[in-house]
């Protein structure tokens, strides 16, 4: 299989070269092409400008992982735009350039994100588990889902049944993403419950993240959105309790909301005092296991690493 890999030096990108590229034929893009070199010698590269017809015409499967990193900085309005048109554009040269080969055009994997549901209550015990099925806010009700709706609404453009859309929780990995981060003040004591507590965190491992994506690609007659997220979501205060148990640290602090606000602001509110309830009920349905469902055993082979 010839695969072309948008974002291939990001997180998702890279495990997933490294899990392909023995066995298909890939072609690593990125912004930056001498990275992108240096990092996969073993592939063809290609800067994201140059990306173009012929490219596409050859490959089997294209799959758009580039996005800024939503996790870096207080959400100014710089820094939303930069969020929005760093996913909108990538997209946009994908599709225009499906569009121009028609019939011939490859299956298109686009990455998305659970925030395309909008923010729940804190507590899942007044929010429902959402699935693919779940309805879209309309108009968006903040931010991350006004993203991921926009981001998702370039694919309508293409035949539905050729896309796939990877709507990503958190992704736990050792060497980035939003682990290293959350895993920090555990590492000096000061770790533990922020705010209530009771936002929900639904979250995958990104081994299991590599492992849908192939499973995805190998079943050419499975499209339409695809939640990437482990069954069971955890309260924050149980992903902190969990964290500091594998990490054999203490679990004693409390973080107040109000200062998160106001350091972070909206970031904040939506990515750490806010949360979501999601499932993967079509990637359970079509019989895809999860190796690493359970938090603590997620947790423990990524630190054994």
């Amino acid at each position: 299989m010839d695969v072309v890999i948008i974002g291939a030096t990001g997180l998702i990108g890279s495990a997933l070269i490294l899990k392909l590229y023995r066995q298909h034929e890939i072609t690593a893009v990125g912004r930056d092409v001498r990275v992108v070199r240096q990092q996969f010698p073993f592939c063809k590269s290609l800067a994201l400008q140059d990306l173009g017809l012929e490219d596409l015409a050859a490959c089997d499967v294209v799959i758009n992982l580039a996005g800024e990193n939503i996790g870096q900085g207080r959400w100014n309005e710089a820094r939303r735009a930069k969020i929005i048109n760093s996913r909108i554009s990538v997209t946009q040269q994908v599709v225009t350039l499906c569009r121009k080969l028609g019939h011939e055009a490859p299956r298109v994997f686009n990455a998305s994100a659970i925030g395309v549901y909008g923010l729940q209550e804190t507590s899942v015990s007044v929010s429902p588990q959402l699935t693919e099925e779940s309805p879209l806010p309309s108009p968006p009700t903040d931010f991350l889902s006004e993203v991921a709706i926009d981001w998702e609404n370039v694919l309508k453009f293409l035949d539905p049944e050729k896309v796939v859309q990877l709507r990503f929780a958190v992704v736990l990995a050792g060497n980035g993403g939003a682990l290293p981060k959350l895993a920090l003040p555990f590492y000096f004591g000061c770790g533990g419950k922020i705010a209530s507590g009771q936002q929900m965190v639904s979250w995958v491992a990104l081994k299991d993240v590599v492992a849908a994506i192939v499973f995805l690609l190998e079943r050419p007659l499975l499209w339409g959105a695809f939640n990437i997220v482990a069954p069971e979501g955890v309260h924050q205060y149980q992903f902190a309790g969990v964290l500091a148990n594998v990490l054999k640290r203490p679990n004693l602090m409390w973080t107040p909301g109000f200062l998160l606000q106001l350091v972070y602001g909206q970031m904040a509110k939506e990515l750490i005092l806010k949360g979501q309830y999601v499932v993967p009920k079509r990637l359970l349905d079509v019989g895809f296991q999860f190796q690493y469902g359970d938090l603590a055993r997620a947790l423990q082979d990524i630190y054994s690493e």
